[in-house]
Parts: C-alpha cells; sequence; structure tokens
C-alpha cells in the first residue's frame, strides 16, 4: 500500500504537495474553532488531593511553599564517626 501511495506521489508531484497543504490548512482551521480553552486543574473531587488542596485553601493559603530546614545531630564516643 505504501509502495502505491509513494508511486502517486512521485508521478503527481504538485498534486501530491497541494493536497498535503489542504490537509495541513484543514488540521491548522478546525485547531483554530476547536479554540485554546485548555485547563489544567489537577482537581478531582472527593479524591484525598482535592481534600488536601481544599485545606490548604481554608488555612494555611500563606505558609503554601514554605521550606523547613531540618538539622540531624548525633552524639557518639567513637572517633570513626567523628569523621562523618
Amino acid at each position: 500500500m505504501f509502495v502505491r501511495i509513494a508511486s502517486f506521489a512521485h508521478r503527481r508531484r504538485w498534486h501530491a504537495l497541494t493536497v498535503g497543504v489542504a490537509l495541513l490548512a484543514c488540521v491548522w482551521a478546525a485547531a483554530s474553532v476547536a479554540g485554546d480553552d485548555y485547563r489544567n486543574s489537577p482537581s478531582l473531587p472527593g479524591t484525598e488531593s482535592q481534600q488536601a488542596a481544599d485545606l490548604l485553601a481554608e488555612h494555611g493559603v500563606a505558609r503554601a511553599g514554605d521550606t523547613v530546614e531540618t538539622v540531624l545531630h548525633h552524639d557518639c564516643a567513637s572517633p570513626a564517626s567523628s569523621s562523618v
């Protein structure tokens, strides 16, 4: 089947080019008509992640994204571990 398409495109180069450009224009027009109403919304009602997001929005939106510095300290009498 691909051999037949390739031979047709080779024999009728201008027709194949015209069909390709027309197909591209149709796809572009359809995409323009469909619009760009894209929504990146991770909300899914009833899930735990949505409940957590709602809780943060209700009580802690000002603290969202805070960082915490954690320091670990280990007391050990062994000299081998003091170099760590």
